[in-house]
């Protein structure tokens, strides 16, 4: 999985870079929203803050972002990551990085967005937050 990151020479498209998903793999999903499939079709406003119990993240898409603008891309990121010299350039990097693309399909599945879940004390850490995350 990691050529692209010991091989500098064989650098990869963001298609092409191997993608995991252990950590939803391994861990306990949100129990309203179990599979991507599921959150997928949730109503946008069943994906906001909410109080999740016995989970560790759940499945979320992005809210789809208008009139994007990279501003920056570091060089020596690009190249830790395997990623071809250019690849910056392209629409589906844009499209990625401001999360109006991702690697998932109903029918093929692949890695969907997810967020995790906060397990901190809300009223101690953040006070005036608490409720709006």
């Amino acid at each position: 999985m990691a050529t692209q990151l010991s091989n500098p020479a064989k650098r990869v498209s963001l298609e092409e870079l191997p993608k995991s998903n252990i950590f939803t793999a391994k861990l306990p999903p949100d129990p309203a929203f179990e599979t991507p499939k599921i959150s997928h079709g949730a109503p946008r406003e069943a994906l906001g803050p909410r109080l999740v119990k016995g989970a560790l993240y759940t499945f979320v898409r992005p809210e789809p972002a208008k009139e994007t603008e990279l501003l920056d891309v570091s060089p020596k990121a690009m190249a830790d990551l395997g990623l071809k010299s250019g690849e910056e350039l392209t629409p589906q990097f844009k499209a990625v990085v401001s999360g109006n693309h991702f690697f998932w399909t109903e029918n093929s599945g692949g890695i969907y967005p997810w967020a995790q879940c906060y397990g901190g004390n809300v009223n101690l850490s953040i006070g005036s937050l608490a409720g709006r995350i």
